[in-house]
């Protein structure tokens, strides 16, 4: 956290295991699916969306539109877009790592408490005298 600066941000990463990531991606991905998620792709072509616009749109929408034309049975569908949803969130994090601003915390426990201090150590900077920073950190 830079106080200080234009603007006084922190940035939070909730950095998973890799077992619970794809579990998290997993349980998404059925939800997506019991949602409708195929009944929105096939209604998006049905109102004159190309397969090809489709295949753009990304992930979801390529491999849906690869199933419902008839690329391939449903079961390998869902399998690909899983891994491909896995490498995904694998190339986001490789990116997100790179920038140093991010505090990094495992799981969700630590991120209210530092939520909290840099809740107070803004009000600090900005509401009371200057030496009250020196005496609490």
């Amino acid at each position: 956290m830079k106080m200080g600066s234009k603007y006084n941000t922190l940035q939070l990463g909730v950095s998973w295991p890799k077992e619970i990531l794809s579990q998290r991606i997993k349980i998404r991905l059925d939800k997506r699916f019991k949602q409708g998620m195929i009944k929105e792709v096939a209604q998006l072509h049905n109102q004159g969306i190309s397969w090809q616009r489709l295949d753009n749109f990304g992930l979801e929408y390529r491999w849906i539109a690869r199933y419902l034309r008839g690329k391939m049975p449903l079961k390998e569908m869902k399998e690909k877009l899983f891994q491909e949803i896995k490498n995904y969130a694998k190339r986001q994090m490789t990116w997100f790592n790179k920038d140093k601003r991010i505090c990094w915390q495992v799981g969700e426990n630590e991120v209210e408490k530092l939520i909290k201090k840099f809740l107070v150590l803004l009000f600090a900077f900005y509401f009371l005298p200057s030496n009250f920073l020196f005496f609490w950190s």
